[in-house]
């Protein structure tokens, strides 16, 4: 559902479309109409990012490859 918005709200805008994920080895940012591959999986996560809420529900992932991105920090 994040992916086809950015992808949708990025193209209404004229703009490029990017991901920006924070993982233990550091931060990646992902050009999202230049990516190869994304593998798609169903994942059992927390409902909301509130931290007090702690329903989880099944939501639809996508795993990039860092190697398909670039390391910022």
């Amino acid at each position: 559902m994040k992916y086809d918005f950015l992808l949708e709200e990025s193209a209404k805008l004229g703009l490029a479309p990017w991901y920006v994920n924070s993982t233990p080895d550091g931060i990646w940012a992902f050009a999202l109409l230049d990516l190869k591959e994304i593998e798609w999986a169903d994942k059992w996560l927390p409902s909301t990012t509130e931290f007090a809420n702690k329903n989880n529900k099944m939501k639809m992932v996508g795993f990039i490859n860092v190697d398909q991105g670039f390391k910022i920090i």
